[in-house]
């Protein structure tokens, strides 16, 4: 668990630091920004054309709908 622990740790606060230098650098921003754009139309071409993926995506959702605090998110995101 450790290392698990710290890998997430750096993760984050590496994710921290870029999002402080690209804030205010609309260049460096936009980048990023096509990258995320990226990465998620390559996660629906992956949910189209793979099972394995279908199944993964599905199993995590499944996991995030069994904490209370994140089916609140979603009734809240319904319900407004």
């Amino acid at each position: 668990m450790f290392l698990t622990d710290r890998i997430t740790e750096m993760s984050n606060e590496m994710m921290n630091e870029h999002m402080e230098n690209v804030k205010n650098d609309p260049e460096k921003y936009d980048k990023v920004l096509q990258m995320s754009i990226k990465g998620m139309e390559l996660g629906i071409i992956y949910l189209r054309e793979n099972k394995q993926f279908r199944e993964v995506f599905a199993n995590l959702h499944a996991e995030f709908l069994k904490y209370p605090e994140c089916r609140k998110v979603i009734n809240d995101a319904f319900n407004s």
